[in-house]
């Protein structure tokens, strides 16, 4: 198979490499070299002892772990020898989900350098903040035909079907820090957090100790791994000595399924929004694949109902609840396949390696079955937000991170989510803050007043952009829709569309937002849900 792909490694002005004895003592920073197992390390011995297996396949044919294991070997040689690189270099990965970016990930890692996922289908401002907000000083993307003056200084690596074992196998010493992923704080700007190896190698053990993942298994990678769901499902896989499956069209029902059945996947790790499609596309029916043995949901709640109603839809195949954060490495707790049933309102119980508590605003621990907020503790948890200490210290006391999500314990043992302390959303995955959807179209039309506001609709979280123009101007909805639709991200489009003449303002003269909530809610159950409106 031909597996030819050409790789840029693109100098950036001004990069910062990374340092240990530049965080505050409170991170726990080592010093020195770690002595114990890396994310490289454990590669390293996967890929040795699944050489000959199928790592990935995608529309250009397979490709073994024997073939990722060089790419990564060569790219980490790559990145050895550059001017700009040294251990501890932040190295941008843009990419999309393919055999390169697994090779790309797994190089940095293999040379010493943190991994800094970026997603390639954002806007270029936003990757530009990104750039800057984590120092970083090389980015691996796709080779471009022509590269342009602002490519001058970049490096070229193709990666091929060649099989040759790389001359060395040794890990370079390394720092803690492994990776950063993004996310967004409470009020709406993304922020790193840092992932160490421990974190990803830990969070990956406990994976595999809830959810019946084999080397055996093929999954169905439909999540962007620059997201903390598609990475998870990534680590979780390629440092078992599983299969991951690429395919085109996902965002459509009928090609998700048949690409379960055709690539003969074991598995799906999906956030709601997918099943709910999948659902759609089923009907009454039931699942028919003669491959399938679980599936899981994350990144999002999803209705208790249609997860009773996919878990028997599925089976004999199993199916799994998953909560978690980023800055938990992705995964907190599971709710097996046989508790569906019963305690589907439920987020199950901590998976191995993580423990819970739920306290009160005075930080005390609370009963169960009374309401407080969630903290949780275990070598899952972030070192904290990349130059951000402030921010770090407001969510990691003493080992524990709080959530941020109000729950209670029930007298099964399992945990149920109430609802989030602050106005951050969570869709398909992507958590955020309303405010940046405003933020983003204000500059795009700036003579219109904009409020976005997130509602409830079929269990699911929805946003709403609500218009107004303070000069009697006319404001058409449907170009609204179009300009939403062309400049931002898919999970940010507002589903629902409203141009007011006046705005409802509370008693301080500000935007009544629990009144445009309220109104939100009141249009969606008149009407049936059209994900196009």
């Amino acid at each position: 198979m031909n597996h030819d792909y050409c790789l840029a490694i693109r100098s950036l002005s001004k990069g910062a490499p990374y340092t240990d004895v530049d965080q505050p003592p409170w991170y726990g920073w080592e010093p020195q070299p770690l002595s114990e197992p890396t994310i490289a390390h454990r590669f390293l011995s996967i890929c040795i002892k699944h050489a000959d297996r199928i790592g990935m396949e995608d529309g250009r044919g397979s490709v073994s772990y024997r073939w990722l294991h060089c790419q990564a070997s060569r790219l980490a040689q790559h990145l050895e020898n550059h001017s700009d690189f040294e251990v501890g270099t932040h190295v941008g990965l843009c990419l999309p989900n393919s055999p390169e970016y697994v090779a790309a990930f797994f190089g940095i890692q293999l040379a010493g350098g943190v991994a800094v996922p970026i997603p390639h289908y954002q806007q270029g401002n936003r990757i530009q903040q990104q750039i800057e907000m984590t120092g970083l000083k090389l980015l691996i993307e796709e080779a471009k035909p022509q590269a342009d003056k602002s490519m001058r200084d970049t490096l070229l690596v193709r990666l091929n079907a060649t099989t040759v074992p790389p001359s060395c196998l040794q890990v370079r010493p390394m720092g803690r820090l492994a990776m950063l992923l993004f996310t967004s704080g409470s009020s709406g700007d993304p922020k790193a957090v840092m992932l160490s190896h421990q974190n990803i190698l830990s969070n990956t053990q406990s994976i595999t100790q809830v959810l019946p993942l084999a080397p055996t298994d093929r999954t169905l990678a439909n999540m962007p791994f620059a997201h903390a769901l598609g990475n998870s499902v990534m680590q979780s896989h390629i440092l078992n000595g599983a299969g991951l499956i690429f395919s085109s069209d996902l965002l459509f029902p009928t090609a998700l399924l048949n690409a379960l059945e055709t690539k003969q996947c074991t598995s799906l790790v999906a956030v709601p929004e997918v099943f709910d499609f999948l659902l759609r596309a089923l009907g009454t029916d039931s699942l028919k694949s003669s491959s399938l043995r679980y599936m899981a949901v994350a990144g999002g709640r999803m209705d208790p109902g249609r997860a009773v109603q996919l878990a028997n839809q599925i089976s004999p195949a199993e199916f799994f609840v998953m909560y978690g954060q980023t800055e938990a490495t992705a995964r907190l707790a599971c709710l097996p396949s046989q508790q569906i049933e019963q305690q589907s309102d439920t987020i199950g119980m901590p998976i191995p390696g993580v423990e819970f508590s739920i306290r009160n605003g005075h930080g005390a621990s609370v009963d169960d079955g009374q309401v407080g907020t969630l903290f949780a503790r275990g070598r899952n948890i972030m070192l904290g937000y990349w130059n951000d200490p402030e921010a770090s210290h407001a969510v990691l006391r003493n080992g524990w991170l709080n959530t941020g999500d109000r729950a209670a314990k029930n007298p099964m043992g399992n945990y149920q989510i109430c609802g989030r302390e602050n106005g951050l959303v969570k869709i398909q995955g992507y958590r955020f803050h309303p405010n940046e959807v405003d933020a983003i179209l204000v500059k795009l039309m700036p003579d219109i007043q904009l409020a976005t506001v997130a509602y409830t609709d079929q269990g699911q979280t929805r946003l709403a952009l609500f218009a107004h123009h303070p000069g009697n101007g006319q404001i058409d909805p449907a170009e609204l829709r179009k300009i939403c639709h062309r400049h931002l991200v898919r999970h940010m489009v507002p589903q629902l569309f409203q141009v007011l003449k006046n705005w409802p303002l509370n008693t301080a003269q500000k935007i009544d937002r629990a009144e445009l909530t309220q109104r939100a809610c009141q249009i969606s159950l008149a009407r049936p849900y059209n994900r196009s409106a």
